[in-house]
């Protein structure tokens, strides 16, 4: 790489203009670079699919039941006299949920969780991405990535609080 392009930041008002999509889709901002060149932010989010419920302890834990299941389940290990079978989507599909140890007996709390933890059954969690590009020179309209960060384990519904980190990320590259 050479060094003009370890020197590129996103200016302040492109960053300000950054807003996470809504869709699949993606974002842009475009602006000219201090060398004269062009330059461009994309930013958006795709599915992440390593990362689960399990890998947070604040919305507890949570096994799958099999897809047919009848009733007459056992707990599974771990799981306590609070634990409970949470339905998620249209699917139906159903799991043992233990809820952490401070949703147990604050029902207000446990409701909360249980929303959110049946949202991130159905839909997952995100990862969203920062991608810096420039306009190729020799062929207008073409662009080359020059810098690229992504967070994952992103809630869905949180997207939009990350998008001033991933511009930090950028400026801090060397």
């Amino acid at each position: 790489m050479s060094a003009d392009v370890l020197a590129v930041d996103i200016p302040a008002d492109v960053a300000d203009g950054l807003t996470m999509p809504t869709d699949d889709a993606t974002t842009s901002e475009t602006w000219t670079g201090e060398d004269g060149r062009t330059y461009r932010a994309v930013i958006g989010s795709y599915p992440d699919d390593f990362t689960t419920v399990n890998d947070f302890e604040c919305y507890g834990r949570v096994e799958p039941l099999p897809r047919y299941w009848q009733g007459g389940s056992v707990r599974p290990d771990g799981f306590d006299g609070g634990a409970e079978i949470v339905s998620v989507g249209r699917s139906c599909d159903r799991w043992w949920w233990q809820p952490p140890r401070d949703a147990v007996r604050d029902p207000v709390l446990r409701r909360s969780l249980r929303g959110q933890l049946c949202d991130l059954l159905e839909f997952g969690f995100s990862v969203i991405y920062l991608d810096v590009q420039r306009e190729c020179a020799d062929v207008p309209g073409e662009w080359h990535e020059v810098r690229s960060v992504s967070l994952g384990g992103v809630e869905p519904d949180s997207l939009g609080e990350f998008v001033g980190e991933l511009v930090n990320m950028v400026g801090d590259m060397p």
